[in-house]
Parts: C-alpha cells; sequence; structure tokens
C-alpha cells in the first residue's frame, strides 16, 4: 500500500512538472515560466515565432517565442531562448561570433522583449562554466534591460567589463546585441 503511495505521489509530480514545462514544442526553464507569469500573467498562450519569408535567416542556436495573455489583457511579447559558448577554464582565443562546441563551455540563457522589440528581462538559467559567474547577477543582467538595438553594446564601454568574465560578458554582450537585432529587423519586415 505505502510502495503505490509514493508511485502514485511520483507520477503525479512529474506530470505536473512535464504539463507545465510543455510549451508549444519545447520545455521551458522553470525560471522563464515565473517570469512570463509575472510579465502577462499565469494564462499565457507561447508559440514559436514565425519569421516573415521575406526576411533571410541568419544563423542561431536558440528559438524566439511569440507569448501573450489569454485573456487579452496584456500586449504579446516576444522571448528568445538560447546558449552561448565561453570558454574553458585556462583560456583560449575562441571569435565571439562563431565559437567551437568542443573548445567551450556554456550558458542557457532568456531574453524577454515586449511587443516592439524591447529588452525588458534577461536571466541565465544555467551556466555551465568554470569562470566567470558573475555575469549571472540580475544587477550585471539589468545594465540590458531597455535596449531597443539601436545602438552598438560594447563592453568596457556601456556594459560594464568584468574582470576575469571577459570572454563571458563579450560572448553575451555580442548575443543579446544579434538576438535584438533579429527581432527588430523582423518586427520592422512585417
Amino acid at each position: 500500500m505505502m510502495i503505490r503511495k509514493i508511485f502514485i505521489f511520483n507520477a503525479l509530480i512529474f506530470l505536473s512538472t512535464c504539463l507545465n514545462a510543455q510549451v508549444a514544442g519545447g520545455i521551458f526553464p522553470e525560471m522563464l515560466q515565473k517570469e512570463l507569469a509575472k510579465y502577462a500573467g499565469k494564462d499565457i498562450v507561447i508559440n514559436e515565432y514565425a519569421f516573415p519569408a521575406e526576411m533571410s535567416m541568419p544563423v542561431y542556436s536558440g528559438k524566439f517565442y511569440t507569448f501573450s495573455a489569454i485573456n487579452g489583457t496584456q500586449q504579446t511579447g516576444y522571448v528568445y531562448l538560447g546558449k552561448v559558448n565561453t570558454c574553458r577554464a585556462g583560456g583560449c582565443s575562441i571569435q565571439v561570433e562563431h565559437p567551437s562546441d568542443s573548445a567551450s563551455e556554456y550558458l542557457e540563457y532568456f531574453i524577454l522583449f515586449d511587443s516592439h522589440g524591447t529588452i525588458k528581462l534577461v536571466r541565465i538559467f544555467n551556466y555551465m562554466a568554470t569562470h566567470g559567474q558573475e555575469i549571472t547577477s540580475k544587477g550585471w543582467l539589468n545594465q540590458f534591460v531597455n535596449y531597443k538595438g539601436n545602438k552598438a553594446l560594447i563592453a568596457g564601454k556601456n556594459i560594464d567589463a568584468i574582470s576575469g568574465a571577459t570572454t563571458s560578458v563579450d560572448a553575451i554582450t555580442f548575443d543579446i546585441q544579434d538576438k535584438t537585432d533579429i527581432l527588430r529587423k523582423a518586427i520592422h519586415a512585417r
């Protein structure tokens, strides 16, 4: 009897987790689900973003999504869920634009955009690198809030540099600028 109760309990937890995490064919990290609920409410619709047909698609490793409140009280927004490569301990000289998976560690993050493509939130939810964890701090990531893709992001100039996290700072800064630019072009192409 006790084994049966444990089995049912575990099955319910598993199903609950799967149902909450499954959105439009992808699994969203819990941190992103919580932030979307804060921004648009708990009852939201999320779909993979369909880029305009006339837009030539750049290569990128993540996915863009749209979201909106079911009750229609909030405007639609966008989410980018992606991965950025950084360097292994001991340093490296990877190119930020095209790092090799074999020569790097990585971080996974998301960007929450409003309906105009302006950044409202950036969070790192999985940091799988041995150095540079300082970039996961909310304070450091908040400097991207309200970025619209209308200027270059440069570490050490308009983005704070972090000693010991140079490659991570450069990699995520480049990626945020790149993904904001892709979304901005897509929105204006519609």
